[in-house]
């Protein structure tokens, strides 16, 4: 079920109205921190230069890590992980999926 920025997520990664998402693109160099990037800028309406630094919420390094697929290119052990970003709460999933849900 794809749902739009403004809808209710089913998903249950949470309570709220899912403001943005963003699907990792795994061909790009840094897949993890673009998406969640992309999907901050769906939600918040603000150019990516104008958002706050990623690294002042979660470190971006560790975030990459923990999705990297594995050198046969099976997915990351690592399920979801969740972090919040000032009013906002950022979903990365290991299906790809970077659901920001406002308060």
């Amino acid at each position: 079920m794809a749902v739009r920025s403004g809808e209710q997520d089913g998903s249950g990664r949470g309570a709220g109205v899912v403001e943005g998402r963003a699907t990792i693109d795994w061909a790009s160099t840094e897949p993890v921190v673009e998406a969640v990037i992309d999907a901050l800028v769906d939600a918040t309406g603000t150019d990516a230069v104008d958002l706050d630094p990623l690294f002042e919420y979660v470190d971006p390094d560790a975030l990459t890590a923990l999705f990297r697929p594995a050198s046969n290119g099976t997915l990351p052990a690592v399920t979801a992980v969740r972090f919040g970003y000032g009013e906002y709460a950022v979903t990365v999933a290991r299906d790809g999926d970077v659901v920001v849900i406002g308060d």
